[in-house]
């Protein structure tokens, strides 16, 4: 398991700069999603998808939405200091 339950995770700055250059661009197709998504500095790890390896579940903490399907790999935990 990469992170363990109820850990506070945040998006790496290369996914990050990524979404934001794609809604920049209109190239997104839900922006209003993505912008709200990217509101939240900060998520709680809910666990994996079990059918989707490599998937998580989390929840924004700032609106407190549910977000499933990204990549386990786009998110880091934070350290004690950013906490």
């Amino acid at each position: 398991m990469r992170f363990r339950y109820g850990a506070l995770i945040k998006l790496t700055d290369e996914y990050r700069k990524i979404i934001e250059n794609e809604i920049a661009k209109e190239h997104v197709k839900k922006p209003k999603f993505y912008k709200g998504f990217l509101s939240n500095q900060s998520f709680v790890y809910l666990g994996k998808v079990a059918q989707m390896s490599g998937h998580i579940i989390c929840a924004g903490v700032l609106d407190g939405k549910i977000y499933v399907g990204f990549h386990d790999d786009d998110f880091r935990e934070l350290t004690d200091d950013e906490v």
